[in-house]
Order: structure tokens, then sequence, then C-alpha cells
């Protein structure tokens, strides 16, 4: 048997409280997308050239794919929740995003991922990304250490 395990720049844990779950203890598509959002922004945060054009009036636009119902299997005590940049493009990059659960009756993972955009704010036009993004992109993703 053979496995491969891909390393992430961003790994954050989140125990499950009341307020993430619904009637049946399920976990909502609503706390999700919180931690998937919050994990997005951690690795952002870490690119000080994007936030340099940030700086110069751009803004980010972000299309992430919904998730499907009771996405997070079981009824799980914990979901980390894990980013790291997988493609760069001319006028956009994706962040891979991945959840996974355990503790509760199911332990399981859910892959999705963000496209992200530099855009001018007035005409929401995706600005190129320069080959200073693109590096530290390339830079960050060598020296992720986490896995998950």
């Amino acid at each position: 048997m053979s496995s491969f395990s891909t390393r992430w720049s961003v790994l954050q844990t989140h125990a499950v409280g009341t307020t993430d779950v619904d009637a049946d203890g399920f976990v909502t598509n609503a706390a999700l997308d919180r931690w998937l959002d919050a994990a997005r922004d951690a690795y952002l945060d870490q690119c000080t050239h994007l936030t340099a054009a940030l700086a110069d009036g751009l803004t980010l636009g972000f299309r992430r794919a919904d998730l499907p119902d009771n996405a997070a299997p079981g009824r799980p005590t914990t979901v980390d929740v894990s980013a790291t940049a997988t493609e760069v493009f001319p006028s956009s990059f994706v962040i891979a995003l991945r959840l996974r659960t355990t503790g509760g009756n199911g332990d399981g993972f859910v892959d999705t991922e963000c496209a992200v955009t530099l855009e001018d704010p007035v005409t929401a036009a995706a600005r190129p990304i320069d080959n200073e993004i693109r590096d530290e992109l390339i830079a960050l993703e060598h020296s992720a250490r986490h896995f998950n």
C-alpha cells in the first residue's frame, strides 16, 4: 500500500462548539465556511508582496465552490483546516483548502479550493499576478511544514 502526504503552509485546529452544529449535531456549513475563510486569510497574511499591492488600492476577489450539505462527516469534535497555494495563473492563483474531521463518530476530509484575483476596485478587472507575488507564493510552498 502506498500513500503520499501534502505539506500545507497554514494549519488551524478548531474545537467544534455548540454554536457550530445543527440540531442533529452535525457541523454546519456556515461554521465550515467561516473556518475555510480564516485559513485562506491566514495564508494571504503571509504574502507581503500581495499586501503591498493592496496598499496601492487594489482589492482581492475570491471564488470558492459551495460545500455539499453535511460536508463534515459524522459528529466530529475537532476540525483541522489547512491552506496552501497550488497554482498560479497570469491573473489569479489557487489556494487549496482541506477540512479534516476527527473525534466523534467519523473521521474524514473534504478538499476544496479558492481562486484569488487581484482586482481594480473601480472596474473589478483582474490585474496580473506579477513575478514578485508568484515567487513569494512558490517560496511559501517550499517552506510549508504542516501535514493534514
